[in-house]
This record gives structure tokens, C-alpha cells and sequence, in this order.
């Protein structure tokens, strides 16, 4: 069936750039950890420090697509060193697949139903919760889709720096909700395996459910490319022209 070749298609670009991914992470980790090892003047005033130690004392705080989190908003930790670890970009792949692949696990008519979607996706897992699948929908997924950076403050981190805590979510030190990327990763590819190897098994009524989910979605996009074939037909025109 062609959602079996799909999806297989799917996971082997996935993890590979998974993969990359922790290569990117593990390089700035190195970065960091020297960096972290010299004393890094900042904007913050001696007062604002913690007791006995002066600004020039404290550690520089990792923002945007870095750990230990995102900026809790642009511009919220000024002064300080960044490391970009591809965070943002990472997570955004691993919330297309697990739509997609929730909406094929699904009898709904409509694809654009996240919070759903994630709930088929993590059917069965029970290491996320319904409170944690709609916070993950709202505030992350909704937020890095729309608005590149999680909403209403929260962080996201590639992993957490409390190696105890496997939890999908962890506060930071201002006590902000921290989207725990690794945690994140380690159940989407648990859940896809799963569901790959039932559809590889050839489990009928499921193959056959995801299979009709996924030639109306290809019907959806024919009908799509139809209307927009004026403006197709323009760009191709355009492109024939500067080749």
C-alpha cells in the first residue's frame, strides 16, 4: 500500500535528520561547557547578582533555540551568550509527523484537528497525559507553527539539565513550563515504531483506515493544486524565462 512506502519514507528522513540533530547539540554543548568555564561579563548590575557573587560571576544563560530554554519571550535574557542548537526546527518535524500520523490513525474527516491528532498519535502512551497533549498542542505546537517561539513565556530545551527528571515537561529556575526536547524525540519514535510495525504486519482494518485517511488527503491536495494551477502555470512561466 502507498502509506506504507510513505510513512517508511517518512522515518528514514526523520531520524536521519534526528541524528543531525544530536550532532548539532552535542557540538555546542562543547562550545558551552567553555564558555561556561570564563567568567562572562553581562549586563547585570553587581546588585542584581546572586549574594557573594558579583555580575561578572554569573554564568551566561543559553536562549532562543538553545538550553537550558528558549527565551521565555525575544529579548527577555539580553546580555547573555546564545547557542543555537536547531531546537526549533527539530520540534516543528517531530509535530508535523506526529499530526499526520495521527490524523491517519483516526476516522475524521478533517486533518487540521491537532489536539486530536497528538491524542491518536500517543494512543496508548502512557507516559503523556491529556493535560500534557494539550499543553504540547497550545503552547508549542501552536506557538513554534505560528509564531516560531513557544506562547505565553514557556521554554523549550533540548534536554533537561536535571538528568533524574524524564518527565515530558520540567520548570526552569523562573519557574517557567520547559518542553523537554529528548523526552519529546524518545516518544515520538517509540509511538511511530509501533505503529509502523503494525501497518507492516499488515493489521487490515488499521492499514486499511490509514490508507483511506491518506488518499483523502492526497485527493484534498489534487483539488488544491486544480484551483491554484493559474498561479502554478505563472511560476513555472517565470522560472522557464530566467533559466
Amino acid at each position: 500500500m502507498e502509506i506504507i512506502k510513505y510513512l517508511n519514507e517518512v522515518k528514514e528522513y526523520l531520524y536521519g535528520d534526528l541524528e543531525n540533530y544530536k550532532k548539532i547539540c552535542n557540538e555546542v554543548k562543547t562550545k558551552e561547557k567553555l564558555q561556561l568555564n570564563v567568567k562572562t561579563p553581562i549586563t547585570a548590575s553587581s546588585e542584581n547578582a546572586p549574594s557573594g557573587k558579583s555580575s561578572t560571576d554569573i554564568p551566561p544563560i543559553s536562549t532562543s533555540t538553545t538550553t537550558p530554554t528558549t527565551t521565555a519571550f525575544p529579548g527577555s535574557n539580553q546580555g547573555h551568550p546564545k547557542y543555537f542548537r536547531s531546537t526549533i526546527p527539530h520540534v516543528l518535524s517531530l509535530f508535523a509527523t506526529i499530526d499526520f500520523v495521527g490524523f491517519l490513525q483516526s476516522d475524521r474527516k478533517v486533518a487540521p484537528n491537532t489536539i486530536d491528532n497528538i491524542k491518536d498519535f500517543f494512543t496508548d502512551c502512557k507516559e503523556i497525559t491529556e493535560e500534557e497533549i494539550r499543553i504540547l498542542a497550545i503552547f508549542f505546537r501552536n506557538g513554534h507553527s505560528h509564531q516560531y517561539f513557544a506562547k505565553y513565556g514557556f521554554g523549550i530545551s533540548d534536554s533537561n539539565p536535571d538528568f533524574k527528571n524524564r518527565n515530558l515537561f520540567y520548570l526552569d529556575s523562573k519557574e517557567n513550563i520547559t518542553l523537554n526536547v529528548e523526552i519529546l524525540i524518545e516518544l515520538t519514535k517509540r509511538q511511530f515504531d509501533q505503529i509502523l510495525k503494525i501497518y507492516n504486519n499488515g493489521d487490515e482494518p488499521l492499514l486499511k483506515k490509514a490508507e483511506e485517511q491518506y488518499i483523502k488527503i492526497i485527493e484534498e491536495n489534487n483539488e488544491k493544486k486544480k484551483k491554484l494551477s493559474s498561479d502554478l502555470d505563472s511560476v513555472k512561466y517565470k522560472n522557464k524565462l530566467g533559466s
